[in-house]
């Protein structure tokens, strides 16, 4: 049996581990994942038990994407680019730090058949999630804007609220995510002047910048889409019904 699995500090709320082995039970793979809870002084020892084979590949969330780079021997272009981690694999005896978020994100958009060429998006948020995001947004030819309260490359949030209206906002930050299921991003009228919305959080699946929002999506399926990049890096076939496992999360 192989064993896989996701190194993050808080992973109470994480979806993977249904996911992952719910793909395993559908594609007969003989593998489980576990939910790696650490301190950052612990990720070389787990690191080390990658390499040693006790795990065959791992995912990286929140806050390691990025502290975990220096553990490992190459970085795929993707990765690079975003200088983000969320894939890890073993290849010629290295190990091998990918990126498959942008990848998911851009098999949500084509989900929904959302066309983002030549639109203004914005992006809300600065961090290693709102760099995936910008990766493949650049790569679909959108005119990306970030919205930060920490920024030199981009606009702020009262430069943001005066515009008068969006064609798609995409959320990054946490605001919102259990157990502060209360927060708000943006106020309700500012929500109200995009076409669409797009929050990242996966839990809850509805949270007050979806619920204010005209058309709105959450997470959960760029969660579902990347993790197939990962199996398919991993195990190379997998098979099942993204709409089936949707439905169980």
């Amino acid at each position: 049996m192989n064993r896989y699995g996701l190194l993050g500090r808080k992973l109470g709320h994480s979806l993977s581990k249904i996911i992952h082995e719910y793909i395993f039970e559908k594609s007969n793979i003989d593998a489980t994942y576990d939910l790696i809870e650490l301190e950052e002084d612990e990720i070389l020892d787990k690191i080390n038990l990658l390499r040693s084979g006790y795990y065959s590949g791992f995912n990286v969330t929140i806050p390691y994407k990025e502290t975990v780079i220096p553990y490992l021997d190459k970085l795929t272009e993707a990765a690079k680019e975003i200088n983000a981690v969320n894939t890890i694999y073993i290849s010629d005896g290295m190990l091998i730090g990918d990126n498959t978020d942008y990848l998911g994100f851009i098999d949500e958009l084509n989900f929904f058949n959302i066309d983002v060429t030549d639109k203004e998006v914005y992006v809300l948020g600065s961090g290693g999630a709102s760099k995936a995001i910008v990766y493949a947004l650049n790569k679909l030819n959108a005119r990306t804007i970030v919205v930060s309260r920490n920024i030199s490359n981009g606009i702020t949030y009262e430069e943001f609220k005066n515009i008068k209206h969006y064609d798609l906002i995409i959320n990054t930050t946490p605001i919102g995510m259990y157990p502060n299921i209360d927060g708000e991003v943006l106020e309700k009228e500012v929500v109200e002047k995009a076409d669409i919305c797009i929050d990242l959080i996966t839990t809850p699946k509805v949270t007050k910048f979806l619920e204010y929002s005209k058309i709105g999506f959450n997470g959960i399926y760029m969660l579902i889409f990347q993790a197939i990049h990962a199996q398919e890096i991993w195990n190379e076939f997998i098979t099942f019904d993204v709409k089936e496992l949707y439905n169980m999360l």
